[in-house]
């Protein structure tokens, strides 16, 4: 469903040009598959992982989330904080992962 949401999009997000509340949602969950080593299920969607990217990447969504000093730590978000976070970021949560 949201490949094809994307799909007939005008915009960066869901509802063409305009950021809501979908969008948010979505944002909770692609960013669960990834911190819960989930991404496998986005593989063969180069738009729904376009728009993952879009999403994490947003400043003010990345700062209240996965770079928020409480946010559970995972391996599979180093790489994630080494791009869009800091080096700091990326080797506390690689210190923090049991």
């Amino acid at each position: 469903m949201l490949d094809a949401d994307l799909k007939h999009s005008k915009g960066p997000w869901i509802c063409d040009d305009t950021f809501t509340m979908a969008d948010l949602v979505w944002h909770v969950s692609l960013l669960r598959f990834l911190t819960f080593g989930c991404s496998y299920l986005t593989e063969n969607m180069p738009r729904v992982e376009a728009y993952r990217d879009r999403l994490l990447s947003h400043p003010l969504l990345k700062a209240a989330t996965y770079t928020w000093p409480g946010f559970i730590p995972s391996p599979h978000l180093t790489a994630l904080l080494e791009k869009e976070g800091s080096f700091v970021l990326a080797e506390r949560n690689r210190a923090l992962v049991v």
